[in-house]
């Protein structure tokens, strides 16, 4: 600004009168240039404003380049704008097309591309995110990888890789934290005659960091939109799975229950239910789905399934997990299986038939005190192929009144310390050894007391348990 003054104050002393006008027109020039730097400068305030306005509404990153891309153009005053994106794999960096607005060229060399363009110009938006140019191939290759502004205004003839009706283009690099991240271009003039010059070049440089920082929000708000989306649908599945667990139960004929069921995330791999077989058999199981989250859900879903399907038509307990081992075996990958531990109760012969699955055993309380941790061999459900004769062993058990059962899921014994100490089934047998409390009471300690073990260290398995206890008949009137 100093320098202008003294160039203004010599022109009026050492110049007379061609120097005063020289002054008015130099002063006339500045204010132009001023006027014209502040319409820029509100033009983009305005642009950036209703950028922000609008970002919340954005579903897509496409549709949000829209808005910069049209921005560039009209500050331009060019035919046709494009920007790319750099990514990187295992060949190297490139640039891949974002988004592009006008009758933009194919700066792809592959022939199909060009020609397809040519064809079908009003889908050239919809191929342009499908051109790959590899760093220093190619005009634009070569630019992004020296880093510079580029301008092309004369002897277009001579260029190479130009494609064709490209009379004038400018290019510049998107940057962020001298990061290049992108290539915004330009090309032809909408006012016939005119290039563009360096001026453009430095114009197109200071819209390309609006490019960049467009592209950067659009990155966060389309992952949390993302991720919005995926947390609602897991809690849709949630919500389904819970749909597929039976309604709260607590008494069938002499048989009290108490349930509790914890999942580590969103949806949970682990299973229970209370399925009749007749008016004096229930089958009670619990399962749990090999993996966490959304593959364990869906192996659930389907033991559920085949477990209601089975029962129809029940005959004994070996036969029953044996079908079901078949069924998974059959429906899924030989990674995926099921562990189960399942309790056939029958209330009029007092007693109930234990058999497992590759699950953890069952705790027995009896009537007159005594405790029992019964373990039982057998493969997991879906591990083994039916043809290979493996076999699945059962224990029937006397149930008088007093008689207590825990069914649980590893999440119980396996939850860990800050020290990854687990709490093991040697503190869950003590518990049940050293505490004969009712249902509910023996929940709420276990629960309890895992949740202590473990402290403030995150749940990392899901947990369930089926308590049940066999009641007193009632006395006849």
């Amino acid at each position: 600004m100093h320098f202008w003054i003294a160039i203004i104050i010599l022109g009026v002393v050492g110049g007379g009168a061609y120097g005063i006008n020289y002054v008015i027109t130099l002063i006339r020039q500045l204010q132009d240039e001023l006027m014209e730097e502040m319409r820029h400068r509100a033009s983009d305030i305005q642009f950036l404003n209703e950028f922000t306005r609008k970002l919340a509404d954005v579903k897509e990153a496409g549709d949000a380049m829209e808005m910069v891309l049209h921005h560039v153009l009209d500050v331009l005053q060019a035919e046709a704008v494009g920007i790319y994106v750099v990514e990187r794999d295992a060949e190297g960096k490139k640039l891949r097309g974002a988004a592009c607005t006008g009758t933009f060229p194919a700066f792809d060399q592959s022939q199909t591309v060009r020609d397809l363009m040519i064809r079908i110009p009003r889908r050239r938006p919809a191929h342009f995110v499908h051109e790959v140019i590899p760093f220093s191939k190619g005009l634009l290759g070569r630019a992004v990888t020296k880093g510079d502004a580029l301008v092309l205004n004369e002897n277009m003839d001579r260029v190479p890789d130009l494609p064709r009706n490209v009379s004038c283009m400018v290019a510049t690099p998107m940057e962020v934290e001298h990061r290049i991240i992108g290539l915004v271009v330009a090309v032809n003039c909408r006012e016939e005659g005119r290039r563009f010059e360096e001026r453009d070049a430095e114009m197109l440089s200071a819209l390309s960091c609006q490019a960049a920082l467009a592209r950067n929000l659009i990155q966060v708000y389309s992952k949390r939109s993302q991720q919005e989306r995926l947390l609602q649908e897991l809690r849709i599945g949630r919500e389904l799975q819970r749909s597929l667990l039976p309604s709260a139960i607590n008494q069938w004929g002499t048989y009290q229950f108490a349930v509790y069921t914890e999942a580590a995330l969103e949806v949970a791999g682990d299973y229970y239910d209370f399925i009749p077989i007749d008016e004096d058999r229930m089958l009670v199981m619990v399962a749990d789905a090999t993996g966490k989250g959304v593959s364990a859900c869906m192996l659930m879903a389907m033991c559920r399934s085949f477990a209601h399907a089975s029962a129809e038509t029940y005959t004994d307990m070996p036969a029953f997990l044996s079908d079901m081992s078949r069924r998974l075996f059959a429906d899924t990958d030989p990674a995926h299986f099921v562990t189960l531990a399942a309790i056939m109760l029958d209330r009029k012969a007092m007693t109930c038939e234990y058999g497992c699955a590759g699950h953890t055993p069952l705790l027995l309380r009896r009537s007159d005190g005594g405790v029992e941790t019964i373990r039982m061999a057998g493969p997991a459900l879906g591990m083994l192929p039916g043809d290979l004769g493996v076999g699945f062993n059962t224990r029937v058990i006397p149930c008088p009144p007093g008689t207590q059962l825990l069914l649980f899921s590893d999440g119980i014994t396996e939850a860990l310390n800050d020290k990854k100490e687990e709490f093991g089934l040697d503190r869950l047998e003590a518990l049940w050894r050293d505490h004969p409390l009712p249902l509910q009471k023996m929940v709420e300690l276990i629960t309890d007391r895992v949740a202590n073990f473990a402290d403030k260290e995150p749940q990392a398995d899901d947990q369930t348990m089926v308590v049940i206890e066999t009641g007193s008949a009632p006395t006849p009137s």
